[in-house]
């Protein structure tokens, strides 16, 4: 058991080191949707005080900024799964023996 332990202990690191970076890369991500949105509502503050002075609901102006907060975020997963289908198949066409549906 010891030996197995001890093979095993390399790999273990890496997959904690790139946990550690998936997870660095999550709050990146998180911390720049909040500033783009925070950014735009803060440009459109006077759109939106216009809007709720003519009735607007407090639901209607987040709806408001959560739909134009999704759209670069459907953007940019629609580019990252694109990109992912066309990377994955260079790569097994350079490596034999993978497939792009091979799981991780």
């Amino acid at each position: 058991e010891g030996l197995i332990s001890a093979s095993l202990s390399s790999q273990r690191f890496n997959v904690l080191l790139l946990g550690a970076f998936a997870g660095l890369a999550l709050v990146l991500a998180a911390v720049g949707i909040y500033g783009v949105l925070s950014y735009t509502v803060r440009r459109r503050v006077r759109e939106i005080g216009i809007r709720m002075a003519l009735g607007a609901s407090h639901s209607d102006v987040l709806r408001l900024v959560v739909a134009d907060g999704m759209k670069p975020i459907l953007l940019g997963v629609a580019l990252g799964l694109a990109a992912a289908l066309a990377l994955s198949r260079v790569v097994a066409s350079l490596i034999f023996g993978v497939r792009a549906t091979d799981p991780l």
